[in-house]
């Protein structure tokens, strides 16, 4: 009997063993699928904050220097794993610097799909070999003050607007050159927010036909007309102050502001005026014809100058066609600079110039959607 009582304890005893051998091989296997769960999270985890880390310096260096942007849709980037992401020729423009370094690896690019841009990132860890984030894009508006002009449309012009540009070489729109920090800079004749639904710079130009091409004039063999494809809303900030300003001054304004002349229900001058300063189109229409000239800065632009929001709505009339020995729209700096020096505001700042940089520079900008 004890023979047998210690035979079945033998076997209860291996039993024992067997199920705890069993339940600790499996539970080492769950703790490295576990490992391999955590550290495939770990890296997934590193990939993403990776791409957000280089969509962070992407939005950090907005605005501040050349930026190149590439057309590419959306859903395209979205079905574009790390490989191809990062293949220059899929793009117009190369992608960024390494923005992370280390074990992780990360980039960014400004694209354009349609009239939205977006700084877009991805990352990854051991240079793509280990784990790859998802796109993070960055909806953005981008905006500063365009390229310096004789004349701007800061909101652009209309498709369907009477447009008309000076047609002899005796009265022409005239652009320049500006000094800035010991660097010329192109003043152009005219430029505008090449805006959804309305002209672009190559339109007017294609439109312009005959002896009217010598009307619009910088330099011999120049340009003469710009567009942007950013809002000016820059320029537009500076003169909405120094519009404050002068309806603050009373009275007084005309007197101490002498040289900037705000036109709130359009501006029609014709036979043999002469017009020097900056001159604002606040609202309505812009004519210029005769033998009338002006020497300094036209800025057209249609505004709810009663209200707070000043976003420029688009010209529906620009008409200059003066004749005789007179030009219409000649820049002229030291009458704008004279015109504006009582606001506080220098030629470099109503133009967004900055040491020579040879064009407008972007000042606003604000995230419209992180994700």
């Amino acid at each position: 009997m004890f023979n047998k009582q210690g035979g079945a304890a033998l076997i209860v005893v291996l039993s024992l063993l067997t199920v705890s051998l069993m339940l600790g091989v499996s539970g080492m296997q769950s703790a490295l699928i576990e490992e391999r769960l955590a550290g495939n999270y770990k890296a997934m985890a590193e990939a993403q904050m990776g791409a957000e880390m280089a969509a962070s310096e992407g939005w950090e260096k907005l605005g501040s220097g050349v930026m190149n942007f590439s057309s590419a849709s959306k859903s395209s980037i979205e079905a574009m794993n790390w490989s191809d992401f990062v293949d220059d020729g899929n793009f117009e423009f190369a992608k960024s610097g390494d923005a992370c370094g280390g074990g992780v690896t990360c980039y960014y690019r400004y694209i354009e799909d349609g009239f939205d841009q977006y700084i877009v990132a991805m990352g990854a860890t051991e240079n793509g070999s280990g784990a790859q984030s998802d796109p993070v894009f960055v909806e953005f508006n981008l905006s500063g003050f365009g390229d310096p002009s004789a004349t701007v449309f800061p909101g652009g012009i209309a498709e369907n607007a009477e447009v008309q540009w000076p047609n002899s070489q005796q009265s022409r729109m005239a652009g320049g050159v500006i000094e800035v920090d010991g660097v010329s800079n192109k003043v152009y004749a005219v430029s505008l927010y090449e805006a959804e639904g309305g002209l672009s710079a190559q339109d007017i130009m294609d439109g312009i036909t005959g002896n009217n091409k010598t009307g619009l004039s910088l330099e011999e063999g120049s340009e003469t007309l710009a567009g942007n494809g950013y809002p000016y809303l820059g320029l537009v900030e500076i003169i909405k102050g120094m519009y404050k300003q002068y309806l603050d001054e009373g009275v007084n304004a005309s007197s101490k502001y002498p040289g900037v002349h705000f036109y709130e229900y359009g501006l029609d001058v014709t036979g043999n005026s002469n017009l020097e300063g900056l001159h604002v189109v606040l609202n309505g229409q812009a004519r210029i014809g005769g033998n009338a000239d002006l020497s300094g800065m036209l800025v057209v632009m249609n505004v709810d100058f009663s209200g707070d929001d000043w976003t420029p709505m688009m010209a529906t009339r620009a008409k200059f066609n003066g004749g005789g020995n007179k030009g219409t729209v000649w820049f002229d700096e030291t009458a704008v600079e004279q015109a504006i020096s009582p606001f506080g505001v220098t030629v470099q700042e109503l133009l967004g110039l900055d040491e020579g940089d040879g064009g407008g520079s972007a000042s606003f900008k604000e995230i419209l959607e992180w994700n």
